[in-house]
């Protein structure tokens, strides 16, 4: 019998003058690569498609209002969701109505789940535990970046999506599943408690028990990486 992935999708707020984010994760502890990140643009640069490109695990997009629309939704449906999803996933959505022509439009390739209305702190996994999590690790990673280096502007448009770009990559990392499907457990949604597991911000800024030395140059370490452990 073949399993059958659900697939979780939320906003995530970083800064609500600035952008928003569509997060993906699957029952079985995966991020789903590219995440759309929107931004707040009433009147977009004609760089800002260039200024984003850079960076492979974000798919930029923008509205005026920095909110999601249902044209953006269907786009990303289109363009990201359904190339990177299993045949036939099963999407678990918020009660958001503008969710409402993309599951007529989409309805013969997706199969919507509505969370029901102010359910979402009870039986949505990104709420629930992931949502924290993202932002320890992106605050922590802001207050680092900005330590080593006074002139970086965290709120510049690039710097956003390099950020954004750094922290998705690292929490695809295999090691994070566990805390992933954590999630999903947390919410009630799989009944097996998954493995322990260490969170990406202890992970890769805790060094208490970590040997300090930078595999790639003299400089001190500031963090490490998930998907090799060595330090940078």
């Amino acid at each position: 019998m073949r399993f059958c992935v659900f697939l979780m999708q939320v906003n995530f707020e970083i800064n609500i003058d600035l952008l928003h984010d569509k997060t993906v994760i699957s029952a079985l502890g995966i991020l789903q690569l590219p995440v759309l990140v929107y931004f707040r643009e009433p009147k977009p640069p004609a760089v800002f498609y260039a200024q984003l490109a850079p960076f492979p695990n974000t798919y930029a997009s923008y509205s005026n209002s920095g909110l999601m629309t249902s044209a953006i939704t269907e786009h990303w449906l289109e363009q990201v969701f359904l190339p990177n999803a299993q045949r036939s996933p099963t999407l678990i959505v918020d009660s958001w109505t503008g969710y409402n022509q993309a599951k007529n439009v989409f309805r013969e390739q997706v199969r919507f789940k509505t969370v029901p209305k102010k359910c979402t702190n009870l039986a949505q996994p990104l709420d629930i535990y992931f949502n924290r999590q993202f932002k320890a690790f992106y605050r922590r990673l802001s207050e680092t970046v900005i330590r080593e280096d006074e002139a970086f502007i965290v709120s510049q448009r690039a710097n956003v999506g390099r950020l954004l770009n750094l922290t998705f990559a690292q929490f695809s990392a295999p090691r994070f599943q566990p805390m992933l499907k954590y999630a999903w457990h947390a919410a009630g949604l799989l009944e097996e408690r998954p493995p322990s597991f260490v969170t990406p911000e202890k992970f890769i800024f805790g060094f208490s028990f970590y040997a300090v030395s930078c595999s790639l140059c003299p400089s001190h370490v500031v963090a490490r990486q998930t998907h090799r452990a060595n330090a940078f």
